[in-house]
């Protein structure tokens, strides 16, 4: 089995049980579902050395209500992008494997069991802004999924505003901005690019999502 053939046959096996979930494929190996967040299942598959495929898994959330201050990533304007495996509750790197037709029924099974017990209790509790608010105002490090530290400020004043709380996301930039007072301009740029932004925001203008 060739790689573009393994992606086929991936794609085969995983389509039906995203799909009994609202969530359509959108383009290869990514799946899209709209709701007070547009949220994504997205996959990697590459050929590992020892033989097999490996797949990774990870989800995106989209959030409408920010999209006039933050463009999100450049492929699909996702917010978060978070790994699988940063899910589970040792947060060890983690792959699907397969190497055949036999090994993809089996591989069914586990994503069935992923699907419920990670991927969309994820999606519950994380996919309304205001949820995702809540987790990202812990200053645990581990709770901004792949955010860095400046990125995890900007999606938080982007979502108090699309919450209507326009005097709380100005806070929390200029706070941020306080502390970089004396940092490199690449640190600052981003943060007085949405500082500039919310000057001009209406957040009545906003999908309600």
């Amino acid at each position: 089995m060739e790689l573009s053939e393994a992606r086929k046959e991936l794609e085969k096996v995983l389509t039906p049980i995203f799909q009994a979930n609202s969530f359509a494929r959108r383009s290869s190996l990514v799946w899209m579902r709209a709701g007070q967040s547009d949220q994504f299942i997205l996959l990697g598959v590459r050929k590992d050395a020892r033989g097999h495929f490996a797949a990774t898994v990870s989800l995106g959330i989209r959030f409408g209500i920010t999209s006039q201050l933050l463009e999100g990533s450049p492929t699909n304007g996702i917010h978060i992008n978070a790994p699988l495996h940063l899910l589970e509750s040792d947060g060890r790197f983690s792959e699907w494997n397969f190497s055949n037709a036999l090994q993809l029924r089996a591989l069914a099974e586990s994503a069935v069991r992923d699907f419920d017990t990670l991927i969309l209790p994820f999606f519950d509790r994380f996919g309304r802004p205001d949820k995702m608010r809540d987790r990202l105002q812990s200053e645990t490090p581990r709770d901004w999924f792949t955010l860095s530290w400046e990125q995890r400020v900007e999606l938080l004043a982007a979502i108090e505003a699309g919450l209507g709380n326009h005097a709380k996301a100005i806070e929390l930039v200029n706070a941020e901005l306080e502390k970089l007072r004396d940092a490199l301009p690449k640190k600052r740029y981003a943060l007085e690019e949405l500082r500039a932004k919310l000057s001009g925001f209406n957040s009545k203008s906003q999908p309600a999502c």
